[in-house]
């Protein structure tokens, strides 16, 4: 398995992914609506422009050609929201950890000192995931839509 910055030629894979996430499970994204391709190409567009100007990070992880999962960081001052996704069939296989620990590597260099996640109350892997890999929750509250979030939280600086 390979880690790559999100580029133009790997947006269709990654445009996929997020819809076979969506389909799987819609409270793990934060989606008004069913997203199209017109409107995810143009989020993830916008990713690699924030990417270029250090002010997003965003990698996919890649075998065979295939995108198997994608983190993404988006800086705000010397915090970092961070989100994870892996495909369903490549679950369980640490690609997440991997995603997660080249991501952090990438944030610490351009300033960040803590990342977080918001992860739905009933997301049972994410919410594990977090906590397994130090993330400290402080806070549950609700979304604009309803969904019940815990905010988890983690210091990167060294």
């Amino acid at each position: 398995m390979e880690i790559f910055e999100l580029d133009e030629s790997r947006l269709p894979q990654v445009i996929r992914l997020i819809k076979s996430i969506y389909e799987e499970n819609r409270s793990a994204l934060y989606f008004e609506k069913k997203p199209d391709d017109i409107y995810l190409e143009h989020m993830l567009r916008n990713k690699i422009e924030l990417s270029l100007e250090n002010q997003a990070i965003d990698i996919v992880a890649v075998e065979k050609g295939k995108v198997l999962g994608e983190c993404e960081i988006i800086c705000e001052v010397d915090i970092g929201k961070i989100g994870i996704l892996v495909d369903l069939e490549s679950r369980r296989h640490k690609i997440g950890t991997t995603l997660l620990e080249e991501s952090l590597k990438r944030a610490r260099k351009i300033g960040i000192k803590r990342v977080y996640s918001e992860v739905d109350s009933g997301n049972v892997a994410a919410l594990r995931f977090f906590e397994k890999h130090n993330f400290k929750e402080i806070e549950e509250r609700e979304s604009n839509s309803g969904a019940k979030l815990k905010l988890f939280i983690r210091d990167i600086a060294q």
